[in-house]
């Protein structure tokens, strides 16, 4: 009978953990050897009569094969029980592991819930959630109607509201594009934004420890340029004149000054911030020219700390700073939060400095109607506005910042994805909110109910003249 048999190894074979797994390697086992018909009731009278004709001890060998292939406390106990019934000893099986499904799920659940999303950490951290998860989505797939999207929206947004501070604006913008599509979040998108914010926050990592590096060797060459300067003094080191050259020095003679023309007209300067002697407006400019963000409104800013250093301008005068801090925009579509920006406060715009939004693959395109889009790597709108005398103006919802609670806003957002409960309710779910007020649009329209008609429907001359339809 040993030819017959086709044995596990011992780590799959059937214990107290392992139903799934094993069900999935036996349904290929069974097929192989065309028991499955058998073991699962599923043959028609003609075949069962067909294959009995052909393997007369296929009830005896199909039982022997489910029993060697469960570890020897569980095989000799449904060998038992079934009388040497295959299809019996299949059926025990599925009874006695059922509550241990259950059990299965309860305990991924709770290894979800209970994982700590640590700021160092976070990619370990999600990387237990989602494969739990993924073992809760298995326990699931037997069922006619499977709650594992359900189950994995709710882990999504508990993944949201526990994750660390420094990723709070970007899980904003993750929901704000889940409400314009009017879809739940989903653990896999989630991660996706996570991923991507750990990307360039690296890559920033990596340019600010060059830019470092680069520092380091700056004041190096400062301190050789001062021993050139020592030596110019002294009279030791090669010069050039007026008009002329000296091949003995460092420069190039395309780059030499005193071989330019000196009365040449200056070309015109196009920042934005060569005056400041008009009044202050709202727009907000982004600015290729700019080193660091600067704003004229200190409503703009979410936290201040106030400064007395200078900065030069680009006509090169200088001005006294205000302060420094964070400024969080409101934007049709996401929220931008920008940090370490200066308040100039008789600054003729606010300057959003490019080259800090700016990432590699980005790229801004300007359309015809004097309109242009910033788009990311994955060509999603980042920013947008409008396009005029050489000039990016965004277009925001308020130039003011968010100093007035976003418990409100926080609200409208995680009340459709939990099934549009009401406000006590939403407190429940979300204790470490404070929800004060709630507005939904959906809401009052779906308990509206419908209106019995009165009047009188005009009589039809020929048919077909009018039709009759509810509206709710």
């Amino acid at each position: 009978m040993g030819k017959f048999m086709l044995e596990l190894n011992k780590s799959d074979k059937l214990n107290d953990l392992s139903y799934l797994d094993w069900v999935s390697l036996m349904e290929r086992i069974m097929t192989l050897k065309n028991y499955y018909g058998l073991v699962t009731n599923s043959e028609t009278p003609e075949e069962t009569a067909n294959n009995d004709k052909l393997e007369t001890r296929r009830r005896q060998r199909a039982a022997a094969l489910l029993k060697i292939n469960c570890i020897v406390r569980l095989g000799n106990k449904f060998y038992i029980d079934s009388k040497k019934d295959p299809a019996e000893f299949w059926r025990l099986t599925q009874e006695f592991f059922q509550p241990k499904t259950i059990q299965n799920q309860t305990t991924d659940l709770n290894k979800i819930l209970s994982t700590q999303l640590n700021d160092e950490h976070i990619r370990e951290n999600m990387s237990t959630i989602l494969e739990n998860t993924f073992h809760l989505r298995t326990l699931f797939c037997g069922l006619t109607i499977s709650p594992k999207d359900l189950i994995d929206s709710v882990i999504a947004m508990w993944v949201i509201i526990k994750i660390p501070e420094r990723f709070q604006t970007t899980m904003e913008v993750c929901l704000g594009k889940c409400e314009v599509k009017k879809k739940s979040p989903s653990l896999d998108d989630t991660w996706e934004v996570i991923r991507k914010f750990l990307q360039r926050y690296e890559s920033r990592t990596g340019q600010t420890n060059q830019a470092l590096a680069a520092s380091k060797n700056q004041r190096q060459g400062n301190n050789n340029l001062w021993n050139q300067n020592k030596r110019r003094q002294d009279g030791d080191y090669p010069k050039c004149t007026p008009g002329w050259h000296n091949p003995l020095t460092k420069h190039d003679k395309s780059e030499c000054n005193f071989l330019k023309d000196k009365n040449k007209n200056p070309k015109p300067v196009k920042s934005l911030v060569v005056s400041t002697s008009r009044t202050p407006t709202n727009q907000i400019i982004l600015d290729s020219g700019a080193t660091t963000s600067m704003f004229n409104n200190s409503s703009l800013f979410t936290n201040f700390t106030p400064n007395t250093q200078t900065i030069e301008l680009a006509d090169g005068s200088t001005i006294h700073l205000a302060g420094t801090g964070t400024v969080k925009i409101e934007l049709n579509h996401c929220f931008l939060k920008l940090k370490n920006c200066l308040l100039v406060k008789y600054l003729a715009y606010n300057l959003i400095s490019l080259g800090a939004i700016m990432k590699p693959n980005f790229k801004t395109i300007t359309n015809k109607n004097k309109t242009f889009n910033l788009l990311d790597q994955n060509s999603d709108i980042i920013l947008n506005g409008t396009y005029s005398s050489s000039n990016f103006e965004l277009s925001v919802n308020q130039n003011t910042a968010l100093e007035v609670k976003t418990t409100n806003q926080l609200a409208k957002i995680l009340h459709q994805p939990a099934g549009h409960p009401s406000l006590e309710y939403l407190k429940e779910m979300f204790p470490n909110h404070n929800f004060d007020n709630l507005t939904c649009k959906t809401c009052p329209l779906a308990k509206i109910t419908m209106i019995p008609f009165k009047g009188q429907f005009p009589i039809p001359e020929q048919k077909l003249r009018f039709f009759h339809a509810d509206l709710f």
